[in-house]
């Protein structure tokens, strides 16, 4: 339900909510290092969360690449690594004798193997007599015992990928391959790609019998994980391939590869890498993708390096794969902590954005490799502006279960459109800051809500609290509505209330003493007034006025009255004890109640105001209390607040038209409710109806002689001799013929 807010409310989280997006814009620009590494953490969980919900691939194996694993097992059956040359070259036989098209090796060769023939040689007595006819038969041997010829010797006759590290801060050590095949040289100059400027790679004999080769580094986040790959890298002036872009370039028989850049700022800044008539791979600026991790389960055939080695492996499981060489083993120390799991393998990072490559960078497809778009900012900044102006205009004149609401929509639908672009488009669109956006919006226009709620709780109190019970003020508190001074004009029930002869009474009391009976007498009634659930409306000198169905609606505002009147009777009497005791005058009240429409509200003038209620229902109410003296009632209700009362009994007063009214109206007393009714008061009413029923029928005969009856028996009723003075001073035979029974007032 939407409520009606105050306009001040309005106004300061309209204010509010511009600032807030102003300082989500400006959060989204700023360029400081601390801001930066908060806002990519967060875009990092949120990346996170994307990649565990929507992965790419599936649970099976992947149809082009098997993990050739130097597992435990491999450990335990072949020995402790690093496993001789001439066993790895043996691995690599088996390999590509069994299908196998682009083997890439995440290892590095960086010293030369030791031939034991050679050890041996240089360790004999160069003064035994029989030490050269030794040296001549170990230098012959070291030929067949040469672990690194054998190797070089295999990594020249297969389609074989090198690895190598790239290093800062040490000096380098080994050959490094053959550097990226560009299409133009000219390509990589001015691109400002990832750089290091030393590097540890296989020694010069490997290097010159691989035909290629490529870096294995994977840089982790700050937060230690890796989401991001080097695709390539610069060093010493040189661009070098990764060892997943060489193998998929030499998978796909691709000889040379394309930059593409676009100028930002006069700088030149790499767009994606091309492999032509293939693929297409989006990267940022300094030569990265995202790692695209399948999701959780069997991903890859892992096939243990000794089963190859001992012809183990069924060759359907390698045939024209992109076989890759690394361990699971926790002693080597290559496992690295992800997005999808907290201990993966190097090597299937390394598999993973070769699947990727294959499956979502080929042109033909239409597919796209997952990557952050350079407009992603610009999507991001206007969204903030756009949807933070329509939140903030929007949210401060809703109720809180709609600022929830509409939160909660405007969430679902950025987060649908972010899942959307990633899982059908595979983009990356920064998503955190409109969300953060969004949750401050929420949040202080919640605030904002709460502030001023609390403040219209105490208002309504200080507003309410003098007129109604607390009982109410706490319902009014819980109410959807929204309660305040404004005018209106509803069916209510108003009750005036007035001691007699107060004049008499208080000319013979001190002013001390009138002050104490007048609070023990308002407290009283007040305090029955709300027991009965009204309003307070007033106190003029010893007069009460209260009413019923404002400021909370009442259905039963006349029945409610009514009780007030009998129980501030019943409550005088109660109260006359007490007056005694501390030497105060008794009294009697008279109660005037009627029903009728009214206008109410806060009313009064700049300088003093009174929720009160004003109509012609409420003076005729005052007019009732009024003639309570005349006839000698001490309640009395008008003909409306009499309608539809089952709850009480009661007798018909008089049918007059007071001063101030065209119209007559029907005056009754209630007697007593029905369980009180003794046959003595039935049989009075009974009585009293009859002699009433003859004085409006003319038959004032038997009128006077009912009423005489009746006062007889109870001479303090004032309301039978009422009736006989009446008749008394008019024959009937000077009513005109148009008499009503209607006597007409003429004093207030």
């Amino acid at each position: 339900m939407i409520l009606s807010i105050p306009r001040r409310r309005k106004l300061i989280g309209i204010i509010g909510g511009l600032i807030i997006v102003a300082f989500c814009t400006i959060w989204l620009q700023v360029d400081d290092p601390l801001v930066r590494s908060i806002r990519d953490r967060l875009e990092t969980i949120a990346y996170d969360l994307r990649l565990e919900l929507i992965p790419f691939g599936d649970c099976t194996p992947h149809p082009h690449v098997v993990i050739i694993d130097i597992d435990e097992h491999s450990l335990s059956r072949e020995g402790r690594w690093p496993w001789p040359r001439e066993k790895i070259a043996a691995l690599l036989q088996q390999l590509h004798q069994q299908g196998v098209v682009v083997t890439s090796i995440d290892a590095v060769f960086s010293e030369p193997e030791l031939n034991p023939a050679l050890v041996v040689r240089d360790k004999l007595d160069p003064g035994s007599p029989v030490t050269p006819v030794l040296v001549s038969e170990l230098e012959r041997m070291a030929t067949s015992l040469d672990g690194d010829l054998k190797l070089s010797s295999i990594l020249g006759e297969h389609d074989i990928v090198l690895g190598h590290l790239f290093r800062d801060g040490i000096a380098a050590k080994g050959k490094l391959g053959q550097s990226l095949m560009l299409q133009a040289p000219e390509q990589a100059d001015g691109l400002e790609l990832a750089e290091l400027e030393s590097y540890t790679a296989n020694i010069p004999r490997l290097t010159e019998a691989a035909a290629f080769a490529g870096f294995f580094n994977v840089a982790p986040d700050p937060d230690g994980q890796i989401r991001r790959y080097n695709l390539v890298m610069r060093n010493q002036g040189k661009v070098y391939p990764s060892l997943a872009l060489e193998a998929v370039r030499v998978y796909l028989l691709v000889d040379k590869i394309a930059l593409e850049s676009e100028m930002i700022d006069e700088t030149p800044v790499i767009e994606r890498i091309l492999l032509p008539g293939t693929l297409a791979i989006p990267t940022d600026e300094q030569g990265r993708v995202l790692v695209p991790y399948r999701s959780p389960g069997e991903n890859y055939n892992y096939i243990s390096a000794t089963d190859v080695l001992n012809g183990e492996v069924d060759s359907a499981l390698l045939q024209n794969r992109i076989a890759l060489i690394g361990s699971s083993a926790k002693g080597l120390f290559d496992l690295r902590s992800t997005p999808v799991h907290p201990f993966l393998p190097g090597v299937e990072v390394h598999a993973n954005v070769i699947a990727g490559m294959l499956d979502y960078g080929d042109i033909n497809k239409g597919l796209s490799y997952p990557y952050a778009p350079k407009w992603s900012e610009g999507v991001n900044f206007s969204i903030i502006v756009v949807l933070g102006i329509v939140l903030s205009v929007a949210l401060p004149y809703l109720s809180v279960i709609w600022i929830f609401a509409v939160s909660l929509l405007s969430v679902s639908a950025l987060a649908w459109f972010n899942f959307w672009v990633w899982s059908e488009q595979h983009l990356l669109v920064a998503v955190t800051t409109p969300l953060m956006m969004i949750a401050l919006l929420m949040v202080f226009n919640l605030f904002l809500g709460f502030v001023t709620e609390t403040l219209g709780r105490h208002r309504l109190k200080d507003m309410f609290g003098q007129y109604v019970p607390q009982s109410l003020v706490e319902r009014m508190d819980r109410s959807l509505e929204d309660f305040g001074f404004e005018g209106d004009r509803r069916e209510m029930t108003v009750l005036f209330a007035d001691l007699c002869s107060f004049t008499n009474i208080s000319e013979t009391l001190t002013p001390q003493q009138l002050t104490r009976l007048l609070n023990i007498y308002l407290t009283a009634m007040t305090e029955i007034i709300f027991n009965w659930q009204g309003t307070v409306d007033k106190y003029v000198g010893d007069m009460v006025m209260a009413f019923w169905g404002a400021p909370l609606k009442d259905d039963d505002h006349a029945y409610h009255a009514i009780e007030t009147a009998l129980a501030m009777q019943e409550g005088l009497r109660a109260l006359k004890p007490k007056l005694e005791t501390e030497g105060l005058p008794s009294f009697d009240v008279g109660i005037g109640v009627n029903t009728g429409v009214m206008n109410v509200g806060n009313m009064g003038s700049s300088y003093r105001k009174a929720y009160t209620v004003l109509g012609d229902a409420v003076n005729l109410g005052s007019r009732i209390e009024a003639l309570t003296r005349y006839y000698g009632t001490s309640v009395m209700v008008g003909e409306d607040s009499r309608k539809g009362q089952g709850g009480f009994l009661f007798r018909q007063i008089d049918r007059v038209r007071v001063k101030g009214k065209l119209e007559a109206v029907m005056l009754y007393e209630p007697v007593c409710r029905p369980p009180e009714a003794t046959p003595g008061i039935l049989e009075e009413l009974q009585r009293y109806e009859k002699a009433l029923e003859c004085y409006f029928s003319r038959d004032w005969t038997t009128a006077k002689a009912l009423f005489k009856a009746l006062a007889s028996d109870k001479p303090d009723e004032k309301i039978y001799q009422v009736y006989l003075d009446r008749m008394s001073k008019t024959s009937v035979d000077d009513l005109p013929e148009e008499w009503d029974g209607v006597f007409v007032h003429t004093s207030k």
